[in-house]
């Protein structure tokens, strides 16, 4: 490998290491860290408006990459329990530590904060407020 090869090389990965930042972004409220990396959220999520006998539906978290972060795959059932439904397309976590669920153009459709270990929520009055829960048969893993 020629001297300018290696420089390239070399520069290439300084790049790379810079650009993937931080290996763990802590939500603001929480000392505990958000688990490592995409395979962390890999799995099926249940998300539906907080209250009672609130209609929900199954979200599948992918770690597949798509335009916007990694592949989420909601349930055709989502039609009647989440606004939006036909726009999320992606999911990602933001330097703020929020999980933000997207659509094909990247735009977040809702941004979620940890409330407890999978749980997450969305800001508003509780009427308003989504609750996305990771289902049983991961959460035991």
């Amino acid at each position: 490998m020629t001297r300018t090869a290696k420089f390239w090389r070399a520069l290439l990965l300084v790049g790379a290491l810079a650009l993937a930042g931080p290996g763990e972004a802590k939500p603001a409220g929480h000392g505990d860290k958000l688990p490592s990396g995409p395979k962390a959220f890999v799995g099926t999520w249940r998300m539906g408006h907080d209250g009672e006998g609130a209609t929900t539906c199954v979200i599948r978290f992918d770690a597949s990459g798509v335009i916007g972060g990694f592949r989420l795959e909601p349930s055709k059932h989502c039609r009647g329990a989440v606004d939006r439904y036909d726009d999320l397309y992606a999911w990602r976590l933001n330097p703020a530590g929020e999980l933000v669920l997207a659509d094909p153009t990247r735009q977040g459709v809702y941004r979620l904060h940890r409330i407890a270990e999978g749980i997450w929520a969305t800001e508003g009055a509780d009427d308003e407020r989504y609750l996305l829960q990771r289902t049983a048969a991961r959460a035991h893993r």
